[in-house]
């Protein structure tokens, strides 16, 4: 797995500019992530379009962006790993990315409680 998403997410790096330490953290949490939400991540295109998003967001603040990352990241395989059969890895981006628009960047439990809502609109 780390192969794939080292090659992935180098399409983070070369539209970023983030550095070595920064691509090997967010691969580090990728894995982590998947390991604690017991998620198997064959293809990361959807968490890679998400990430590239949230880092050109004009909410992304450049003191706090890889704590911000990091918090996305869990959040995202939390979710998957509880609506998989539901929701799809582009549908669950699309709303991670509107929701830290609607809360201006800030990833906090208010954060999670918005996309949950949010989600929850889609099954109505």
């Amino acid at each position: 797995m780390a192969f794939l998403v080292k090659k992935e997410l180098y399409e983070i790096d070369s539209k970023t500019g983030l550095n070595e330490h920064d691509m090997l953290t967010i691969m580090k949490t990728i894995e982590d992530a998947c390991f604690k939400y017991d998620v198997i991540e064959t293809d990361v295109a959807s968490i890679t379009r998400l990430l590239n998003r949230i880092m050109f967001s004009p909410y992304m603040h450049e003191h706090n962006y890889m704590q911000t990352l990091k918090k996305i990241i869990y959040l995202y395989y939390q979710i998957r790993s509880n609506y998989t059969w539901k929701l799809s890895d582009d549908m669950l981006a699309e709303c991670m990315e509107k929701t830290f628009s609607i809360q201006l960047g800030i990833v906090d439990g208010r954060y999670k409680e918005n996309l949950l809502d949010m989600i929850g609109r889609y099954f109505k």
